[in-house]
């Protein structure tokens, strides 16, 4: 990846790697990502190609990826197929609220996922075919919408993409494997901001590029949140689980774990970037059955604040 004279290296050349690019009016808001057509690896980068994240989605393999602002936070967020999955991640590798959406009628998605934004507000939808020639359409909160799924195509790899129809709506064209071309009218005006990634590539010459707009009003007006703190999966059943919060201003994080008789368990430090949800992780392997209580702390050179959570771990 190069940028004024800048590079970086993916060193894994065993899967061919995706890339795609967003960029904002919020100098956070630039980033590239690269993911593992068919494997689970991605790495994310800032304009300066700093290096955000690097890591392993939990999902089966990645089929293909899209660039938008699902959460209305004013900063592109990277949306994956994966098998029976749609995933979303920030620019910093966290997973959205209400991700994973996942299949349950034994097929997969096929092609890549488009996001329209048919109500021109800051919840934009998602659209994705499976290979049972079905096109599902979700909110961003998850949510099936109105009318969907949607048979467009036989069985098989399906490659769908937006584009206008001669009434000025949108229309949904699929092609199959086979080379046959269906085609689907969406009972929504066309207009050019509907489309946030409308084909593979994003669009007709394949820019690969998205470009936010900053939210006019930040996700939260306080410094720490504390309904925005909580962790998943709760309760645990596996290994670990993800402490999640959100501070509006960059801070340090420190989370002092206690069981219920107020016996010290661990403690945990991290970072927290500002204007995003952040997560800290815990490894709960030798941890036993019980409820525990975690006291989250932020700090910035601003504001110092904290806040309770209970932990169920269940083995």
């Amino acid at each position: 990846i190069f940028g004024n004279g800048m590079s970086a290296v993916l060193n894994d050349s065993s899967r061919p790697w995706m890339i795609a690019a967003s960029q904002s009016s919020l100098s956070l808001g630039n980033f590239i990502v690269a993911a593992q057509q068919g494997g689970t690896r991605i790495k994310i980068f800032s304009d300066n190609l700093q290096e955000l994240f690097s890591g392993v989605l939990p999902v089966d393999s990645l089929t293909s990826l899209a660039v938008a602002d699902i959460d209305g936070d004013g900063s592109s967020d990277i949306i994956f197929t994966a098998g029976k999955e749609i995933l979303a991640i920030s620019q910093h590798g966290i997973v959205l609220d209400h991700f994973p959406i996942t299949l349950y009628d034994g097929s997969t998605f096929t092609g890549i996922p488009m996001i329209l934004n048919s109500g021109g507000s800051s919840s934009p939808e998602i659209l994705a075919a499976t290979s049972g020639g079905a096109l599902h359409g979700y909110q961003n909160n998850g949510s099936v919408l109105n009318g969907f799924p949607v048979q467009i195509s036989t069985a098989g790899s399906i490659f769908p993409a937006l584009f206008k129809t001669g009434n000025s709506n949108v229309g949904v064209l699929a092609v199959n494997a086979a080379g046959t071309i269906n085609a689907e009218e969406i009972n929504t005006a066309y207009s050019p901001q509907n489309f946030l990634w409308s084909q593979f590539g994003k669009d007709a010459v394949h820019s690969n590029f998205a470009v936010s707009t900053p939210s006019s009003l930040p996700l939260s007006a306080s410094f720490f949140p504390k309904d925005r703190l909580y962790n998943w999966p709760n309760p645990v059943y596996g290994l670990t689980t993800r402490i999640r919060f959100y501070v509006a201003e960059d801070a340090s994080i420190s989370i002092k774990i206690f069981d219920v008789a107020g016996t010290s368990i661990t403690e945990l430090h991290g970072t927290g970037k500002a204007g995003f949800d952040n997560e800290i992780l815990w490894d709960v392997s030798r941890i036993q059955t019980g409820v525990y209580l975690a006291r989250v702390e932020a700090k910035s050179s601003n504001h110092t604040d904290s806040a309770i959570i209970k932990i169920a771990v269940v083995k």
